[in-house]
């Protein structure tokens, strides 16, 4: 058998880790046109929201009501129905369920009453994080109770160094946290709201500011009148990239020194 690829061997490793059933509202309830479409635009951000932040963590993310609807007409009685059963059918083999909106909608009420009838938790994404959904699936019920909505938005890493920068910008002046962290397996490092970066490969470790991986300069294998071409990079490259891309460089740089 042909041995894995780092690659491969990096998939599986997410594969492995738990399968998470995402349940929001899709339906608006508004009944005015424009307010509809709008709802409508924001019940879809959420979920999609909500796999982004299973899937950066390691899980597998299950959302029927963003795949079915792609040609399934959830407006079809006949079709919604069938939408609904595929999405409680792989809602069986998931390992948790979670609720992702202060509202349970009729189709959210029917995937959680089959989560706990199959025995799967159901979690509640609150501010304060995730949390023992108690209630029984009923439409009255609020699940966020006191806590804040908008959860998922305040509850996500930032994604581009533009993000990176910003949420230690607006965490001067308090304790020390953690804000973002990357893991391939070799090189791990984890950024903090006062700007600092910890990398680590192995028994080596280095650290450097945030704020000091502005442009980038390295020497590319082109040679030319017998030395090799520097090659410039502006900071503003990185900016709307993964944040890692550039921390990354950073760091390898440091540890060749």
């Amino acid at each position: 058998m042909k041995a894995p690829t780092p690659l491969t061997a990096k998939v599986s490793t997410i594969v492995d880790k738990k399968t998470v059933y995402i349940c929001s509202p899709l339906r608006p309830v508004s009944t005015d046109p424009i307010f509809r479409a709008n709802e409508l635009i924001d019940n879809l951000k959420l979920p999609k929201d909500a796999c982004t932040f299973a899937a950066l963590r390691g899980c597998d993310p299950v959302a029927p009501h963003l795949f079915y609807p792609q040609f399934l007409n959830d407006d079809d009685e006949v079709e919604r129905a069938l939408g609904m059963e595929l999405g409680l059918k792989a809602l069986r083999s998931c390992d948790e369920l979670w609720i992702i909106s202060p509202r349970i909608s009729s189709g959210m009420s029917a995937e959680i009453k089959e989560a706990q009838k199959c025995g799967i938790p159901v979690l509640v994404f609150t501010a304060a994080g995730f949390r023992e959904y108690i209630g029984n699936g009923d439409m009255t019920d609020n699940c966020y109770a006191d806590t804040a909505d908008g959860v998922i938005d305040q509850k996500k890493e930032p994604r581009t160094l533009r993000e990176l920068i910003a949420a230690v910008d607006m965490h001067k002046g308090t304790n020390k946290t953690l804000l973002a962290s990357y893991n391939d397996g070799d090189l791990k490092m984890e950024v903090y709201s006062d700007g600092t970066v910890a990398a680590r490969r192995h028994n080596r470790r280095t650290s450097f500011k945030l704020a000091n991986c502005t442009d980038y300069q390295y020497h590319s294998a082109v040679v030319e009148d017998g030395g090799a071409t520097p090659t410039h990079i502006d900071a503003e490259t990185f900016l709307d990239e993964r944040w890692e891309l550039r921390l990354i460089l950073e760091a390898e740089d440091r540890f060749m020194k």
